[in-house]
């Protein structure tokens, strides 16, 4: 007989055999082989010790249990409240206390129809054996409605207000900016003008005086040459195109008009 081996073929079909599900064939091959394998032949064997020792042992039958009780008497709500109060803690009657109060103060709140608003004007208590009529209820919704339109108009109207005063301002800011602006510019371009209309006068100034000092300088290179001429005194004199004029005298002109002249330039 050979000897135990892990790797048995037949190790998986060893469950099969054992629980009687498999078919004659199968069954002949494997007692077989039981005849060839000693660990297969063993697990075999100790499977069938183990059935047999569950069929042999026997759970001993549990004897019954009998309770005599007594018929108990009913016991009242009072009984059980005050039963289940002395069990209880200290802090949890207080407590149920406490909020039997606050029930019963909301009873009495209910019944006697108080109301507790709170609006603009304050807190508002309100008492009344019976209910206000539905009119009115009607009344003081559309009071209360009327007075939040006002105070949301108010808020409104206020915050456009200092909107527009805002607006206003920063127009203000801008307009003052923008006439400074221009007028920095304005000036700016009246000095230019100015200063461009005193140089075009200048020039001009300059140019007329330029061509009297030439006027003058041609005479007198006229009268220069007119006095080196040996002329009759029935001749026409040449002088009367100036009335008359003394040639030291047209000279003197003709340098006070060459240093202004320089002066100028």
């Amino acid at each position: 007989m050979k000897n135990q081996t892990i790797n048995c073929q037949y190790k998986e079909d060893l469950i099969t055999y054992l629980y009687g599900e498999c078919t004659p064939a199968e069954e002949h091959t494997f007692k077989q082989h039981l005849q060839e394998c000693a660990g297969c032949k063993k697990e075999a064997t100790d499977f069938g010790i183990v059935r047999k020792s569950l069929q042999a042992w026997q759970v001993p039958e549990t004897p019954p249990i009998v309770l005599d009780l007594a018929v108990a008497r009913p016991r009242s709500l009072r009984e059980i409240l005050q039963e289940l109060g002395s069990v209880l803690p200290a802090w949890f009657k207080y407590g149920t206390g406490f909020a039997s109060a606050c029930a019963t103060s909301l009873l009495l709140l209910a019944v006697f129809n108080t109301q507790i608003r709170y609006d603009q004007n304050g807190f508002s208590f309100n008492v009344a054996l019976f209910g206000s009529s539905s009119t009115n209820q009607t009344t003081n919704l559309t009071n209360q409605r009327v007075t939040n339109d006002e105070a949301t108009q108010a808020m409104i109207s206020k915050a456009l207000n200092e909107k527009e005063a805002q607006i206003n301002q920063a127009l203000e800011e801008k307009r003052a900016q923008i006439e400074k602006e221009l007028r920095k510019q304005i000036d700016f371009l009246t000095g230019e003008l100015s200063e461009k209309s005193n140089n075009e006068l200048s020039k001009a100034s300059l140019e007329l005086k330029r061509q009297h000092h030439a006027e003058l300088e041609k005479a007198l290179q006229q009268i220069k040459h007119q006095r080196g001429q040996d002329t009759t005194g029935d001749e026409e004199d040449l002088f009367n195109l100036w009335g008359g004029i003394d040639g030291k005298v047209l000279e003197k002109a003709i340098e006070n008009t060459r240093n202004f002249d320089q002066s100028g330039q």
